[in-house]
């Protein structure tokens, strides 16, 4: 949306990440009513760091849970991309 309001080309790295609550879900075999960021950062006994629902901390937040996800031996791939607006 901001691109269209900028008149920016969507960048191309743009179109393609990995879902940490999809990746969680899928790695630690939980429903996905227990990949709340809250929830997640209990189960793996770390607090919840900064204010919720801000941007930023929830980002530094989800960086947290990934890099504990590669320590219990998870590889984290690509599992949701973007073609042509649509998510896929």
């Amino acid at each position: 949306m901001q691109c269209q309001l900028s008149r920016l080309k969507y960048p191309h790295f743009a179109k393609k990440w990995i879902n940490i609550r999809k990746s969680y879900g899928n790695f630690y075999k939980v429903p996905r009513s227990q990949t709340k960021l809250a929830i997640m950062l209990e189960k793996l006994g770390m607090d919840y760091d900064e204010r919720p629902h801000s941007g930023l901390d929830d980002s530094k937040n989800k960086a947290r849970i990934a890099v504990r996800m590669l320590q219990d031996g998870c590889e984290l791939r690509i599992n949701e991309k973007m073609h042509s607006g649509q998510l896929m």
